[in-house]
């Protein structure tokens, strides 16, 4: 891994955990609820991938693995057009090839994303940490969390 990814690919990681073991947001996860966790169960996964050949497709599947990592930070860096480190609505909308519909953008924007959230500037803007509550709600739709 470069060293220069290495602190990104930690607060992806994390931020998987604290999505599923702390549903209430409060920045706070019981040991017990992450070691029974499916997130440690995937994280385990690429411990045993190492010593087995794996795909490309199997590895961009894990969360946790460098692939997903980088896509991951490329989706966002791709959908960033301003290069001001958050997302706009407008942004948001070449999501996925521009499949989300205008209303489903609004509801999560009203819903995830507040006002002057990163130091009162860029207003009713997505962050990185909310672009990754997105992603994993997405990713995710079968889950309670999602």
């Amino acid at each position: 891994m470069p060293a220069a990814f290495v602190q990104m690919y930690c607060r992806i990681a994390a931020h998987k955990f604290f999505f599923f073991c702390d549903p209430h947001r409060r920045g706070k996860a019981c040991i017990k609820k992450i070691l029974l966790s499916n997130c440690l169960q995937e994280l385990m996964e690429l411990h045993q991938e190492t010593e087995e050949e794996v795909t490309d497709t199997e590895q961009a599947e894990n969360w946790f693995s460098l692939t997903s990592a980088q896509r991951i930070c490329d989706m966002f860096l791709a959908l960033d057009k301003d290069m001001n480190g958050t997302l706009s609505k407008q942004e948001l909308r070449e999501y996925a090839d521009g499949t989300l519909t205008d209303i489903f953008i609004e509801r999560v924007f009203d819903e995830h994303v507040w006002c002057g959230k990163i130091g009162g500037g860029n207003a009713r803007e997505m962050d990185f940490e909310s672009f990754l509550d997105f992603v994993l709600a997405l990713e995710n739709k079968d889950a309670p969390e999602g």
